[in-house]
């Protein structure tokens, strides 16, 4: 979650927040940016939170890969809601497409060489809140406009192996918004009050650039050196096990010789080895037993 100038606004993936890597905040620009991991088919919602002190109406506008037109809002301050849950776009009164994740398709065709993502900022989510004065219900419902679908790009694109938003299939929520009209604040209300931008890409790619940490390879490690001690302790019980087998064939022929005397005794060696697949050094242990001879 990224937090500025009295807002909170967050990625949602199944009602929950995903992590935000580097997070900062500009003053000077009244931006916060930092950036999260998506993956392939993955539906997201943006969700935007104003505090009860600000005395403020607010239009939260979202922008997905630099797109200016297909902006999608959300009012919060408005009466007791000062939170709104954008999670997609609504093309009727009462079905709204998600937004979801995809890969950006590739081709080894070589025509496609100088084409390019036709975004202005792909693999951006912004978010700018500006403030509104509630008129009241419009008269009729417009549809917003929807992101355009991403072209194709050559395999060796910069762009290749990225994501881009595109809007999942039509849906009938349970529970339908609340559809009202606004105006800027005032006549000085011409840029946003805040904007927060995440920066989406693949886990693998922020990993590779050091900006996400990689939490699975060391929950890996961890778990290997789990399983390696848990054999390397297998494989030293069955040695003291063969051990034991040993001295008590050890104490059994003391004893016989003992007991008969310098008969005449036939020692033959019977060479027991443990399976290689149970250490990594082969461990060879000769047992020798005792045959008593007439």
């Amino acid at each position: 979650m990224l937090y500025f100038r009295s807002y909170k606004v967050s990625i949602r993936v199944n009602g929950q927040d995903v992590p935000v890597y580097q997070p900062e905040n500009d003053e000077d620009t009244k931006t916060a940016t930092g950036w999260i991991a998506s993956e392939q088919h993955q539906r997201f919602a943006i969700f935007c939170q104003q505090d009860e002190t600000f005395n403020y109406t607010t239009s939260a506008r979202v922008y997905l890969d630099g797109s200016k037109e297909s902006s999608h809002r959300g009012l919060i301050g408005e009466g007791r809601l000062y939170s709104n849950c954008i999670e997609g776009v609504w093309d009727s009164p009462t079905s709204l497409r998600p937004f979801v994740f995809e890969s950006v398709k590739t081709t080894d065709d070589d025509a496609y060489l100088n084409h390019s993502l036709d975004r202005k900022a792909p693999g951006t989510i912004r978010v700018e809140m500006h403030r509104v004065r509630v008129l009241s219900r419009p008269e009729a419902w417009q549809p917003s406009h929807a992101p355009k679908p991403a072209p194709t790009v050559h395999e060796r694109s910069k762009k290749a192996g990225g994501h881009v938003t595109r809007l999942g299939k039509q849906e009938a929520p349970a529970r339908l918004p609340k559809w009202l009209s606004s105006k800027p604040y005032s006549p000085s209300d011409t840029e946003p009050w805040v904007s927060f931008e995440f920066r989406y890409r693949p886990a693998a790619i922020l990993q590779a650039e050091g900006i996400m940490p990689k939490l699975q390879a060391r929950r890996s490690e961890t778990q290997s050196l789990g399983e390696d001690e848990e054999v390397e302790a297998e494989h030293k019980a069955e040695i003291l096990a063969l051990e034991a087998e040993q001295a008590a064939l050890d104490a059994r022929r003391t004893a016989l010789k003992a007991k008969f005397g310098n008969l005449n005794v036939k020692r033959e060696a019977s060479p027991i080895r443990v399976p290689q697949s149970a250490v990594t050094n082969v461990i060879d242990l000769t047992l020798e037993y005792v045959q008593i001879c007439s």
